[in-house]
Order: C-alpha cells, then structure tokens, then sequence
C-alpha cells in the first residue's frame, strides 16, 4: 500500500517547514520505539509470571504454528493504530480556529492630563469557528491508513520484506519458542516501522508546498495521539499475551484445530491463520465428580436446578491447571489497565462449563467455547440420550435434537459469558 500526493511542481520545499516536519517525525520515531519498548516488557513480563509455575514443569517450545504467538503482538499493535489514526483524522475533520472576544476602545481622561484612550476585551469566552478540511473524505480515508501502517509497519511487508505467514508455513513442524517468538515478532515490527515511517513522511512533504499546516498537525497529532497510547501499552500487552499463553496450554494438552479446518466445517474463526482449541473434545461426558484436568482450560463451574432448566443459573467459581494463580487471576482482571470491567466473554479462552446442583456435584452437562466463540455440549441428564433434553428444555423447545440441544447450549454459554470477572473465585493447581 503506497500513497502519492499530486506534485504541484519541482520547486524545492519551504526549508522552515521541512525542517519541522523533519524534527516531528523524529521526535515520532522515539514514540514509535517506545513502543516497541513497551509491547516486549509487556512479553517478558508475562514470561516471568508463567515460569512460577513449579508444580510441574511446562514446556515453552511447540509445533504449533508461529501465527498464534503473533497473534497476541498483533492485535495489541493493530488497536494502537486504528486508536491513533482514528485521532489523527478526527482532528482534520473537526478543525477550528479560535478568536478572543471583539476589543473596544474607551476613552480615558485624568486631571492634569491629556485624554487617551485603552482598549478593553469585551465580555464572552474565547469563540471557536469551523474552517474548511484541508483534507478531502478520500484523503483523510488515505491519511488513516497510512497512519495504521506506519504504526503496524504494514508498508514493509506489502512490499514483501516482512511476510509473517509465509514464516509460519515454514516453521511448521519445527519447535518454537513461545515468548521467544513474541518477543522476534515485536522486533520485527520495529524493523518494519523504519520502512513505514519513510513512507509516511514521503507522503506528506508535498503538502509543505500547498499547506505546510497540513503536514505538520498530522505528525503532530500523530505523536501526540501515539504518546498517549504508551501508558496502557504494556498492560495491553500482558492482557493479550497472558490469554495467549493459556490458549498455546490448552492447544499443546487438548490439541489444535486450524483455520482451513474451521471454516470446512462451518465454523467461525479467531484469524485467517490462527488456530483454536478442540474444543469439541472439551465437551465431551466425564465419570466421576470432576472432569479431566486440561493446561490452560478455564472451567467455569455453575449452580442450575437439574428438573428445571428455566431457573437461573449462577457462576460459582473457575478454575485452570496449568498456571499459577496470580497470573489467572491478573489475566481475568486486566491487571494494569485503567477501569478495566472485564466479562468471560471479553476474554479470548477455551471454556469449559459444568452444571451443578445443591444435591450432586456435577449432573452430566458440560458446555464448551474455543477461542473463536464456537460452541460445543454434550446433555447427560438423563439415562438415555432420547431422554437427555435439559439443554433443549433450556431454549423452550419440548422436543429434543442436537440443533436443540445446540440451542440450550448457546443459551447457556451467552450467559455465562456475561459474568463480570471480578465476582468470580478464581483457583489453580497451584497458588
């Protein structure tokens, strides 16, 4: 993706303004790295909190595909720079000039003295006018994404020097470092930025010619914008990248299922090239008064009444192997981000929920959710599968089928998921 603006001539460049835009754009790439700067302290961070787990050890390295470690720098990188574009246009799109009250001049006069006059602001507040964009809709929808791209470092790899998915089919089958490629991936982007950030000035030197107020609120408005991301910066890092080293748990012990194969079957997917957890198999029945335990699964236990399935339900508690508790429980709360009110369904985990009741610990429900949304549950209520039919006596139907059965099941998990993450106790195998 490369923008050119309409040349309005060879004559050089206004050599005041060239040289602002020159100082903004270095005092951008210093944001820029910062952060970078941010994104991999978020990574070691969350590295450190992973490896005090000591119950047993927890391997790193795996064959899965190097997409869904990126997957956590991207989306953090991707939100920065939607939040940052979105910033810089809007200040185009709603640009005013501000103007005192009108000045009168009252006259003065003093014994001994020759008259004079002073002049006097008259009463009312600094008045703001609206002036013409400087931008067209098509160059502000330009400016956005350019502005995404340097901050992505998109550009580069448009032009083919920084190609992530042609990496992933090639590290297929070998084994890779989580955090290590996290941290590769962050680097990457830094590298890219250098090209993008080229780019990006390229772009906006020939509106020194024109408007040079053009060019230089842009890279103002983008560094300043690009600054007030970084406090949140790492927070948002270890948020994403803490559910991603869940997910990378729950794939290694419950196995993996890719994109290709989602959408063969008609399911919803997280990335064109990111995998989820089988969650189907998370579904499945279990004897006994708790289900098998899976790495990096949240299980989500809930109260329901086993004869009627219209009563409310209640979350009582979650629980994952796997993981220490501290960092389970800084990931279900956003530790570091401001206001953070995080529901399940804000978080980007496999779920497994079990049904319980006052007189049983469990009753032969279990639902599941894979990272995508997609949902699975298999209804044990009942003697025989005929008779199974609390999940679809739970979405009003008085016969049972699976796409019943389904519905009961999504009905559930849809509420589930509304669960504010704060009220729940959260425990591991290991505090």
């Amino acid at each position: 993706m490369l923008f050119r603006s309409r040349q309005d001539g060879d004559e050089p460049y206004p050599q005041g303004a060239a040289n602002a835009l020159d100082r903004e754009f270095e005092l951008a790439e210093a944001e820029l790295e910062r952060l970078a700067n941010a994104q991999e302290n978020g990574v070691d961070k969350v590295q450190g909190e992973a490896g005090e787990f000591t119950r047993r050890p927890i391997k790193t390295t795996s064959s899965l595909t190097a997409d869904l470690f990126w997957f956590a720098v991207d989306i953090v990188t991707a939100g920065v720079a939607a939040r940052v574009a979105a910033g810089v246009t809007k200040r185009f799109a709603e640009r005013v000039k501000y103007t005192r009250p009108a000045v009168a001049t009252v006259p003065r006069k003093a014994p001994n003295a020759n008259p004079w006059t002073v002049d006097v602001p008259t009463a009312g507040p600094v008045r703001t006018h609206a002036i013409e964009a400087l931008l067209s809709p098509d160059g502000l929808a330009a400016l956005d994404e350019m502005v995404q791209a340097t901050v992505i470092g998109s550009m580069d790899a448009a032009r083919g020097t920084l190609a992530p998915s042609d990496a992933a089919s090639a590290d297929r089958g070998s084994a890779i470092d989580f955090f290590t490629a996290q941290v590769d991936r962050v680097n990457d982007r830094r590298m890219a930025r250098q090209f993008s950030r080229i780019e990006f000035h390229t772009f906006m030197k020939p509106f020194l010619r024109r408007e040079a107020d053009v060019a230089l609120t842009a890279i103002k408005a983008f560094r300043t914008l690009l600054n007030d991301e970084l406090p949140t910066a790492r927070a948002l890092q270890e948020f994403h990248t803490r559910q991603a080293w869940m997910s990378f748990l729950s794939q290694r012990a419950a196995g993996s299922i890719s994109a290709d194969e989602l959408l063969g079957r008609g399911l919803r997917v997280l990335a064109d090239t990111v995998g989820v957890t089988d969650a189907a198999r998370l579904a499945a029945p279990f004897s006994g008064k708790t289900p098998p335990p899976v790495d990096g699964v949240l299980d989500v236990y809930f109260r329901a009444n086993r004869t009627k399935p219209l009563e409310p339900i209640v979350v009582e508690r979650v629980y994952m192997t796997g993981v220490t508790e501290k960092l389970l429980t800084r990931c279900l709360v956003g530790h570091g981000l401001p206001a953070a009110d995080i529901r399940l369904g804000d978080l980007r985990l496999a779920i497994r929920a079990i049904a319980t009741a006052p007189e049983v610990e469990t009753f032969g429900l279990v639902l599941s959710r894979d990272e995508a949304g997609n949902v699975f549950a298999s209804d044990a209520t009942a003697a025989t599968p005929r008779d199974s039919n609390w999940l679809a006596r739970r979405a009003g139907h008085r016969e049972n089928s699976p796409g019943k059965q389904l519905d009961g099941a999504r009905n559930v998990m849809n509420e589930l998921l509304r669960s504010r993450v704060a009220d729940l106790k959260p425990a591991t195998d290991q505090a």
